[in-house]
């Protein structure tokens, strides 16, 4: 971020949300490139209808990431990790040998692995991927492993500069959040939260809970698929974990189209071979859930995720050129501070020194 900072300083751009917004954009735009690669890659040419019904829940789906976030270490990590995974299977079908592409896959798993450390359960999937494969290749496996850890080196010496002294942020985090329960402190949800997150994610709802219901089709069916197994890992160990927030799942929604476009080619012929009305009450769902995702889809581009940030640069513009000392008081938080207490000191900075805040918890002290 650093590096990314000095280039955007470079060329002229300083405003601490126009930095942010472009690192948005790229980040989003290269998320969404590299599962529209995957998804084309992993269905068959010949397959239009699955590979336009996968690109079309890809690209227009309202609840995805990208069309109001853009931007979190979740999507981040997922693009290098799952963009990782293409890149190492396309070179193993095509035949490749060699070091460079096992170490290519490992140094990129690493840097993914600590924007976000929750990846690794996708990771195990990969290394179960990897040996139940015929040709089990050893010899990139620790290939793999040497430069997962290369990175891992890499990073902890950043952390150790950064905090001058030793600090492995993974085992920290393992400690206070998991050990300690910190993260349990900021809410629990049960593991049905994430079914009902999941089940409005495909087109919109009554018809993507029908979507969601046939990505678990090749669980059964595929069960030796790569990106199969990186999902049902990494869904089965987010469910088991205490505390849940929509953003976790944030990596395998782009796995969710090709999922579901595996499992309407399976049912297909089936479904054919069901009643007329039940085929026109299905069809009538579908036109309904798209119309319905269409106007999600518009609404939510022009509805900030992370409203408190909108709001913090409405701030920020309104006292800009302010000359003397404005207090602003605040019920129970101040618009830099988000709901868990973590201070947003990016976008306080660019905030005018002079305006201080308040908090009260109540209304009746004002």
């Amino acid at each position: 971020f650093a590096g990314y900072l000095r280039a955007m300083e470079t060329i002229g751009i300083r405003d601490h949300y126009a930095i942010l917004t472009t690192l948005r954009v790229i980040v989003s735009l290269l998320n969404l490139a590299m599962f529209a690669a995957l998804l084309l890659y992993n269905i068959p040419r010949e397959n239009r209808s699955a590979r336009h019904t996968a690109l079309f829940l890809l690209c227009f789906s309202f609840a995805f990431p990208y069309i109001r976030t853009a931007y979190s270490v979740e999507l981040l990590s997922s693009t290098l990790f799952f963009g990782a995974c293409l890149y190492y299977q396309m070179k193993r079908d095509a035949g490749a040998s060699g070091m460079r592409y096992p170490c290519w896959t490992g140094l990129l798993f690493g840097m993914a692995f600590y924007c976000r450390f929750q990846i690794a359960f996708a990771g195990i999937g990969f290394i179960i991927w990897m040996l139940i494969q015929k040709d089990r290749r050893w010899k990139d496996l620790l290939l793999i492993a040497v430069s997962f850890f290369i990175a891992v080196a890499f990073n902890t010496w950043l952390d150790s500069g950064f905090y001058h002294q030793l600090t492995f942020t993974p085992e920290r985090y393992l400690q206070l959040n998991i050990i300690e329960g910190k993260a349990s402190t900021f809410g629990t949800a049960s593991p049905i939260f994430y079914i009902g997150i999941l089940a409005a994610v495909l087109l919109a709802p009554p018809f993507s809970i029908y979507l969601f219901a046939t990505t678990f089709r090749p669980l059964f069916t595929r069960t030796r698929n790569l990106y199969v197994l990186c999902t049902f890992i990494f869904l089965l160990a987010h469910m088991l974990v205490s505390h849940k927030e929509d953003r976790f799942l944030f990596p395998i929604f782009g796995l969710l189209p090709l999922l579901s476009a595996w499992a309407l080619t399976e049912i297909e012929p089936v479904f054919e071979k069901r009643p007329g009305w039940l085929k026109a009450i299905m069809r009538g769902t579908m036109w309904f859930s798209m119309g319905l995702n269409m106007f999600l889809l518009i609404l939510f581009m022009f509805i900030p995720y992370a409203q408190g940030i909108a709001f913090g640069k409405k701030l920020r513009d309104r006292f800009r050129d302010q000359q003397v000392e404005t207090t602003v008081y605040c019920i129970e938080r101040h618009p830099y501070l988000t709901e868990s207490k973590n201070h947003m000191v990016w976008y306080h900075d660019a905030l005018n020194p002079k305006v201080r805040f308040i908090t009260v918890n109540k209304l009746k002290p004002l």
